[in-house]
């Protein structure tokens, strides 16, 4: 048995790899010509039929000579590649000559641009009535071929029963069904559509065996009964059939034609449909094929009154029918999906949720970028072999994507393609920066972006706005680069607004022309209405030096002489080339192994200093770098510091270092222990004060006010307590070395030394500054209202006062109400900061710090470059050498032209 299978499943691959060669899938089968974009809909075209236009295989020459004898402009062709059996084209003549437009054919299906289709037609249909194919050009004159396509019909029957795994993109078939074959997979799979349900799907080989060439191409579909003989055929529809019920069977009278019998009211009818060379005549009309000829009269009336309702129902086989399982799965190769398909060292892959721009809900997908394709395909899941759509990356863009333009948390950009005159969006979303950094730098070296080496950032801070008209009562800004909405301020209930927001897009991987912030007054019962607008071209902005300044608002087109009202705006663009690769690697190995006393005067001579320390901080961290380096640091600036009680107080490039690093690594872990708490008090309708005089509700008893208040703080407080073991342990590692290294300093500190020096990085630096502004922690999307802009700020105080009460503070403060919180709580936050800190080994697994290191070396370069010839001024004696030896490797690095 297991001989004559392999020998079945031998003839069958040989036989489809000839029809393979030959052109053999494709076929006029598919009636359902639809584009399956998720967010557009089903475009479904009768009219026009591959036989008009469709070639076979045909190579290029001759496609142009074809449509060079043709006196008719806007005319074209479609053809099979004559190299490449799963490449089509259309070649199409127009007023500047003859283009070739690729089409891809995968699982079945056809793909051009970001489009998917069922068939060849449907991709005519639609750049025939829907978009120009080239700039005020469609598809308008078919050329037919000058014979019929002879369509090859690759055909195979199952031999064996089979159910399909769930979530594949598998088919479940009995013994006997009939398959087409679309594509061949692999040795062991094959994509197929199964006649008796018409759907497509993977079907293993093994399982099946090629078909006698003699055998009836509609063998297996569910309306054909064969040979059946014409009186227990009329009985048959007669005694099981319903008034509309069909089916077709071959001819008794005349070989080669059919018949088609329907149940009507009056009876049996009969029609005959004859077979005309490759094509079947019914009722004085010819028709491509008898799915045709179905498909026209289940839409109108074959008779007077009555359409083609359900194919009669088969019965099963009798041996089948005695069959318990039918589904006996034995000798099944292993499931063929994405993750068994070859994947090469800069592919890509993952999940990504993904939004079209315009679209309404967002929908997560499993991505592959095959980067030798140029190519993103994204699927319903893993498990799937077929794409749900393909995108060609190679005529993509990248572009940046703030959360506060959807609302939405976590880490987006946005991917602009444009190809044969259209332009499609689509919004991507991960939670995770890390793996944001990855795709978009993977997807950058397949696309556009990659054709300029340069590093590009933009620093934007809406500030606030004057002499609006008091009709204006809830303004807020749209800032977009190129016509391309990127960011978006909250709203304020006030005709003098100020934003104070500042938007970051740190590696900009496009060159871009201008910005625009559009200022919009939110209506209610009506479309938002443009106030003004500031529109700035990049070429005026000078590089490397922000601007500080008041725009004057207009409108486009506008012959208004009012004044409409001005915006403050502080920006700074960076458009400057990136390193050498050489150059690159040189200063980065000097930077691992230079003194940080030498960085460190780097940093405090430098204008622009947070940028400076964050790209260190990333640069540190790809190497697996950061924790010696903020270790040296912190330990370097307890050494330099007499007083215990003002060390780390200030602003320095150990404090602002830790910083950054606490705000990286720390994203999720913030999530999870603050946003449930934090999204209470934001619903909170009234402000909650914990002095019952300064109250400003009066409705509000005093003491469930201050009872609410106490009980949020000590869930506040409970859920940064309990979850200690959750912290990032880099983290907890240099807060313990913080304290062993201020402890033998100051012998004598104890807990109150150990609770100042860790509170005023995690409490002061972290914890406090979340609550306080839990949007720019990614903690929650939603803008907040005043009212818990008030409350947050309230709670952020006694959070901290608790930490300073237990270094030593005054209990109470300015909240005398919670004195007994504070009593009660003060030695609970020494136990915290206890466990806190209780992480003597550096962790060796902890992840990579995920940055574009070129991009975060080359910031560092040109903010550096200003004022490296100053350093030697600002190092001690002794480091005048190594300051010297930094200063001429500097000043010999290369920059790409």
């Amino acid at each position: 048995m297991a001989t004559n299978r392999e020998q079945l499943q031998h003839n069958m691959m040989v036989s489809l790899g000839e029809s393979a060669s030959n052109g053999g899938y494709h076929h006029h089968e598919d009636s359902d010509n639809k584009i399956t974009d998720d967010e557009e809909d089903v475009i479904t075209d009768t009219t026009l039929k591959e036989s008009k236009f469709y070639h076979g295989k045909l190579d290029r020459q001759k496609a142009e000579n074809r449509l060079h004898s043709s006196e008719k402009s806007k005319c074209y062709l479609v053809r099979q590649s004559d190299a490449h059996p799963a490449i089509y084209c259309i070649s199409f003549k127009g007023q500047f000559g003859i283009k070739h437009f690729r089409i891809s054919q995968l699982y079945g299906d056809y793909y051009i641009g970001s489009h998917q289709f069922t068939s060849l037609a449907g991709i005519v249909h639609y750049y025939t009535h829907n978009q120009d194919i080239i700039i005020g050009e469609r598809l308008q004159h078919p050329i037919s071929p000058p014979e019929p396509v002879q369509t090859s019909y690759n055909r195979v029957v199952a031999i064996r029963n089979h159910m399909k795994e769930e979530d594949t993109d598998e088919l479940s078939f009995i013994v006997g069904d009939v398959f087409t074959v679309k594509t061949i997979v692999d040795r062991d799979w094959i994509w197929a559509k199964l006649h008796r349900t018409a759907e497509s799907g993977l079907v293993p080989v093994a399982f099946t065996a090629k078909m006698d060439l003699s055998c009836d191409i509609h063998e297996g579909k569910i309306w054909y009964f064969g040979e059946i003989v014409q009186k227990s055929a009329a009985d048959l529809l007669r005694d099981e059939g319903l008034i509309g019920n069909y089916f077709v069977k071959q001819s008794d009278t005349s070989p080669g034609d059919y018949s088609l019998f329907l149940k009507t009211d009056k009876g049996i009818k009969k029609f005959r449909i004859k077979k005309e060379g490759v094509r079947y005549a019914m009722g004085g009309r010819i028709f491509d094929s008898i799915d045709d000829i179905i498909q026209r009269y289940t839409k109108e009336f074959i008779v007077e009154g009555l359409r083609l309702g359900n194919p009669l129902t088969k019965k099963m086989k009798e041996e089948d029918s005695q069959n318990d399982d039918p589904y006996i799965l034995y000798d099944k190769p292993e499931s063929h999906t994405i993750k068994k398909q070859s994947v090469q060292k800069n592919d890509k892959f993952g999940k990504l949720d993904m939004k079209r721009k315009g679209g309404k809900k967002w929908r997560s997908y499993y991505f592959v970028l095959v980067d030798n394709e140029k190519r993103l395909y994204y699927y319903e899941s893993e498990k799937r072999a077929k794409p749900k759509a393909i995108i060609d990356v190679s005529h993509s863009l990248v572009y940046p994507l703030h959360s506060s333009i959807i609302g939405r948390q976590g880490f987006h950009f946005q991917l602009v393609s444009k190809f044969l005159n259209e332009t499609t969006t689509i919004l991507l979303s991960t939670n995770n920066q890390k793996n944001a950094t990855q795709w978009i730098n993977s997807i950058m070296r397949c696309s556009q972006n990659l054709n300029e080496n340069r590093l590009r950032q933009l620093q934007l801070h809406i500030s606030n706005a004057q002499k609006l008209s008091k009709a204006i009562s809830h303004p807020y800004c749209v800032v977009s680069v190129d016509q391309l909405k990127c960011a978006q301020t909250v709203t304020k209930e006030t005709c003098n607004p100020i934003w104070d927001e500042e938007f970051n897009f740190n590696d900009l991987k496009t060159n871009i022309q201008n910005i625009a912030v559009k200022m919009y007054n939110r209506n209610r019962l009506s479309k938002d209405s443009l106030i003004g607008m500031v529109e700035i071209s990049t070429d005026r902005l000078p590089t490397m030096k922000p601007i500080d300044e008041w725009f004057a608002l207009t409108l486009p087109d506008s012959q208004m002489k009012d004044e409409l009202g001005s915006l403050r705006l502080r920006l700074k663009y960076i458009n400057e080339p990136l390193l050498e690769k050489k150059s690159c690697r040189s200063l980065l190995k000097v930077l691992l192994s230079t003194n940080t006393s030498i960085i460190e005067a780097l940093v405090n001579i430098c204008k622009e200093r947070m940028s400076l320390t964050r790209s260190l901080v990333l640069i540190f961290g790809h190497e697996s770098q950061e924790i010696t380096f903020l270790t040296q640091l912190l330990e370097n600036e307890i050494a330099k510091e007499d007083n215990s009680r003002t060390v780390f107080r200030g602003t320095s490039l150990a404090t602002t270092m830790m910083e950054h690093f606490m705000r990286i690594i720390t994203q999720q872990y913030l999530k999870n222990v603050l946003a449930e708490t934090i999204l209470k008090i934001v619903d909170l309708k009234h402000v909650l004060e914990v002095n019952a005089t300064a109250s400003s509700n009066k409705d509000l008893n005093s003491n469930t006010n201050i009872q609410l208040f106490v009980s949020l703080l000590n869930e506040l407080k409970e859920q940064i307590f309990t979850h200690v073991d959750t912290c990032p342990k880099e983290l907890r590692y240099l807060l313990h070395r913080i304290v062993l290294c201020g402890t033998k300093k100051w012998e004598d500190g104890g807990d109150v030394l150990k609770c100042h020096l860790i509170s005023c990085f995690i409490f002061l630096r972290l914890y406090c500054p979340a609550i306080l502004n839990p949007r720019s922690f990614d903690i929650i999307s939603e803008p907040l209202t005043p009212t818990a802009t008030r409350n947050l700020t309230t709670f952020a105080k006694c959070l901290q006062n608790l930490a300073n009460i237990a270094g030593g503070g005054k209990e109470g403060g300015h909240y005398p109400d919670l004195s007994s919180f504070f009593m009660v709580n003060k030695g609970k936050m020494m136990d915290f900061l206890n466990e806190l800190t209780a992480v003597d080994v550096c962790p060796s697994d902890r992840e990579v710090i995920a940055c574009n290191l070129d991009t975060e070396i080359a910031i560092f370069y040109h903010l550096s470059k200003t004022c490296i010839d100053d350093l030697k001024k600002k190092v001690n004696t002794e480091l005048q050498d190594d300051a010297t030896d930094f200063i001429e490797m500097f000043q010999n690095l290369e920059t790409i032209d």
